[in-house]
């Protein structure tokens, strides 16, 4: 039987109050027969042990484990460390906490993983704002959203995805996947999955699910929110192209110099023209 071990991140939010934890209670007891979930709480005020035990009661008979740290620990580092949980014949699915995720998507998740049981990756395509935001093209720190789906079995080469939705198979993450970046905080950290992927892999599969799901990147923010979340992926767009490629990486300064001049003006702030790393 096909095994899954779902992680749901957590970030000031409260278990009921996510979009794709609710969607599980919805149908807990299908779930269950193949699927376990950790739910990992980066808020800094999190459950006590009586409200985890009662988390745990709402959703029997599906199996939860909560951890909680009281710190906002970085998404590689939280990656790695379930990693090492995982069995082989297990399925790591991830997904944020804003997700709607219909049992159709389990459906056809484990039939596709039946019948193509040599591919090690596979991927819902992903809505927001009536944008196909995942699967995209790359090109090192270039990106395409693709106009029209594709589905099924596709070259992995060239093609990025974001965290929310993945599914790795646990035999290859624990043989041949030599672990997230942790330099990488937040940002990146799906980008550096998918090159590392495609190093391993010719092929990923993406599934004809689709899933709604909200970029806070795109949401509406206050500036200093817009501000933080622009330098963060600079960050770690720069990060993870100075490891792959020195002159790209040079590319990749010009690239976000000019995209800071352009987002100064759009938002008339000076504080985007100095966004170096502190």
């Amino acid at each position: 039987m096909i095994k899954l071990k779902i992680l749901v991140v957590l970030y000031n939010k409260l278990p009921n109050e996510s979009q794709t934890l609710n969607s599980f209670i919805s149908y807990k007891e299908e779930l269950s027969e193949f699927a376990e979930i950790i739910i990992w709480d980066n808020s800094i005020n999190y459950l006590s042990a009586n409200e985890s035990n009662q988390l745990r009661d709402t959703f029997n008979p599906l199996n939860i484990e909560y951890i909680a740290s009281g710190k906002n620990v970085a998404l590689s580092v939280i990656y790695n460390t379930v990693i090492k949980k995982l069995h082989t014949d297990e399925y790591f699915v991830i997904f944020d906490h804003d997700s709607t995720v219909d049992f159709l998507f389990f459906v056809d998740l484990i039939d596709s993983i039946s019948k193509n049981n040599t591919v090690n990756l596979f991927l819902p395509i992903v809505i927001s704002n009536n944008y196909i935001v995942s699967p995209a093209n790359t090109w090192y720190f270039m990106g395409w959203y693709w106009k029209k789906p594709k589905y099924g079995k596709i070259r992995a080469n060239g093609i990025t995805a974001i965290n929310s939705g993945m599914v790795i198979n646990g035999n290859y993450l624990n043989s041949k996947f030599k672990g997230y970046d942790e330099d990488l905080k937040f940002y990146e950290t799906d980008n550096d999955f998918m090159y590392k992927y495609s190093l391993d892999n010719e092929y990923l599969f993406v599934l004809k699910s689709k899933i709604d799901h909200s970029l806070n990147y795109y949401e509406k923010s206050t500036l200093n929110d817009k501000l933080f979340r622009y330098k963060s992926a600079k960050e770690g767009c720069l990060i993870h192209i100075r490891k792959r490629n020195r002159f790209i990486y040079l590319l990749a300064l010009i690239y976000f110099s000019f995209m800071s001049i352009r987002l100064t003006i759009k938002h008339r702030s000076f504080r985007f023209l100095f966004t170096q790393k502190n």
